[in-house]
């Protein structure tokens, strides 16, 4: 073996080219890394991380316990549930729906037994190679051979097992939809064990059925377990004014925002004045759904100086009320006027994808409306 392969940074751009997602070529395959970790011990470390850096779901890392700890019988409820027509508010919380013509088989992994401390350190050295878990590794390319549904009692033993430290310490980039728990019932707790601070980049959406104490505790402990967060979207589609009015005083301390996506089509009136004068200093894009009782007065409230791009979609009917109340936010932040190159402004149900006009325009074309 050459010794140039010794070498981990060009190992790993070889085994990328066996890696289906990565290539989007239908003819690779996992197993062909997985042979290949198994062959080679020199090799071994860098095909396992490229074989792990990104999953779609927390099934195969759970699996590794082995069958004595951990069964997969398909879940008819879940495969009928994704095969279901989707239509309004369905749409946005199924996002893996379209699989349906796929034919996909969903499993749902439980324990036989509880696992002990030796169980999970058999999956420690593959949980900290993951770096991205995503529902969208599945194209139409290259789509996994199953879609893995964590029972709750999986779940439970995760977030005890896992009480301080993330199950994923390398972790930067984190779809929630793709780990999501069989029940509403975990979904504090599996954020518990996932959120960690290497964690840049964050894509989750809030269901009406979750429990309003959990919601507001995965969103409090957000600050001080990804400090270093870059861009986050998150979706509300629920109705507690006294959350969705702190939203921005939970996002304050997280001083290293870029991109900011946030679907809040419940929230009225204006929200909590967060506490710090420079309220997402870094932020670069923001996309806001809201109405504009709420949504001008949080764009007010941003101190950054570098904001190139606003979407604002206000739930409703566009009005002219609304573009005046924009145009004068933007025209009294001086820095805005230099920054910013791109405005849009619509209104509609961003649920139902019904429309009722917009306007894009250069944040100078906004200030003639003044």
């Amino acid at each position: 073996m050459h010794s140039c392969l010794l070498i981990p940074e060009l190992s790993c751009l070889i085994f990328e080219s066996l890696h289906p997602l990565l290539t989007q070529d239908p003819k690779c395959h996992l197993q062909d890394l997985a042979a290949l970790a198994r062959t080679c011990r020199s090799l071994s470390a860098s095909a396992l991380d490229v074989l792990w850096h990104t999953q779609d779901s927390l099934g195969p890392l759970v699996l590794c316990m082995g069958d004595s700890i951990v069964e997969a019988t398909e879940d008819k409820i879940a495969r009928n549930a994704a095969r279901a027509p989707v239509t309004g508010s369905d749409q946005v919380q199924h996002t893996d729906t379209m699989t349906n013509k796929f034919g996909d088989t969903y499993y749902r992994i439980r324990l036989k037994r509880q696992p002990i401390p030796a169980d999970w350190e058999r999956v420690l050295p593959y949980a900290q190679r993951i770096k991205i878990v995503s529902s969208a590794s599945g194209t139409n390319l290259w789509r996994p051979r199953g879609r893995w549904v964590l029972d709750d009692s999986v779940t439970t033993a995760l977030a005890a097992a896992f009480p301080t430290i993330p199950l994923l310490p390398r972790l930067s980039s984190l779809e929630y939809s793709a780990v999501a728990p069989a029940s509403n019932d975990a979904f504090a707790s599996l954020a518990s064990v996932l959120l960690n601070g290497n964690m840049t980049h964050l894509r989750m959406h809030v269901s009406k059925d979750l429990e309003q104490s959990d919601v507001g505790s995965v969103l409090n402990a957000l600050p001080e377990k990804c400090p270093w967060m870059k861009d986050l979207r998150i979706a509300l589609d629920i109705k507690n004014p006294v959350i969705l009015s702190k939203v921005p005083s939970w996002l304050a301390p997280l001083r290293f925002i870029e991109h900011l996506d946030l679907q809040m089509r419940f929230a009225e009136g204006a929200p909590e004045s967060p506490s710090p004068d420079d309220f997402l200093p870094r932020l670069r894009t923001l996309r806001l759904t809201g109405k504009r009782t709420y949504s001008i007065p949080f764009i007010q409230s941003i101190q950054s100086q570098q904001l190139e791009e606003i979407r604002l979609i206000l739930v409703g009917q566009l009005t002219g009320r609304a573009l005046s109340a924009l145009c004068t936010t933007v025209t009294s932040k001086p820095g805005w006027l230099a920054s910013l190159r791109f405005i849009s402004l619509s209104g509609g149900d961003p649920v139902g994808e019904t429309s009722h006009g917009g306007v894009c325009l250069s944040a100078k074309d906004l200030c003639a409306f003044v």
